[in-house]
């Protein structure tokens, strides 16, 4: 009998001692959860601000590539005035060779007759009249001439234009 008084104590020293255990785990337990709440927390941050920067990611990617489809738009436009100026120029310049070739024409012509063939047709004139007549048409030829120089001056002009623009 006098035995189990002294092995009562050690008997609660053990609870003593297992309570405490268990204080301590559960202790533990709560700091540890409360570790994880604050990671899960900042995880939460941290995905809201990368959702933040997507978000700004995708409206830069949105405005590039407007950009993109705008500047598309507009080389599509270039490319049409560029060929549409091609075909343009390849048109003048036939347009001047024409000219020049009727130009040469009429120069290796005007060559050919010197001005002998203008001065026969002065002194050729048999009337006044028919000398003033000869005499009007014959200004009326210079001012087709000068008109036509003119005419391939002001298409060499635009011809050169026109390769400055492409």
């Amino acid at each position: 009998i006098i035995a189990v008084p002294l092995l009562a104590p050690l008997g609660y020293a053990d609870e003593a001692s297992d309570l405490q255990n268990a204080q301590n785990n559960y202790n533990q337990t709560q700091t540890s959860i409360k570790v994880t709440e604050a990671q899960i927390t900042e995880g939460r941050q941290q995905m809201e601000q990368l959702q933040g920067q997507i978000q700004e990611y995708e409206n830069k990617i949105y405005r590039t590539q407007a950009e993109i489809n705008e500047l598309t738009i507009r080389l599509n436009e270039s490319k049409a005035r560029v060929k549409e100026v091609l075909q343009e120029l390849t048109q003048i310049e036939e347009e001047f060779e024409d000219q020049n070739r009727a130009l040469s024409e009429r120069l290796r012509a005007m060559y050919k007759t010197g001005d002998a063939g203008m001065l026969s047709v002065l002194f050729g004139s048999v009337s006044m009249t028919e000398l003033l007549t000869n005499v009007e048409m014959m200004k009326k030829v210079y001012a087709l001439d000068d008109q036509f120089l003119n005419s391939i001056s002001e298409h060499y002009d635009e011809v050169n234009e026109k390769k400055e623009l492409l």
